[in-house]
């Protein structure tokens, strides 16, 4: 997904309201699948599971910055 694709995935999710977290264990031992499940109106919930790759190859991590406390290194 790296050709532009990205973008036109993640889009998707604007204009969601995120109102709930849980997290589900991995039947295979590894850390557990961190999940949103997202609203909007109009619309049926959505889930959102954080994932190491595209494939499901493991739990993943979401960084969290606020854009006015980030310096910029460029």
């Amino acid at each position: 997904m790296s050709n532009g694709s990205f973008a036109k995935h993640y889009n998707q999710l604007l204009g969601w309201k995120i109102v709930a977290y849980r997290e589900e264990e991995d039947i295979d031992g590894g850390d557990p699948w961190p999940i949103f499940t997202l609203q909007k109106t109009g619309f049926a919930d959505l889930e959102v599971t954080v994932l190491c790759d595209p494939e499901g190859n493991g739990a993943g991590f979401l960084d969290l910055q606020h854009p006015a406390y980030t310096k910029s290194i460029a």
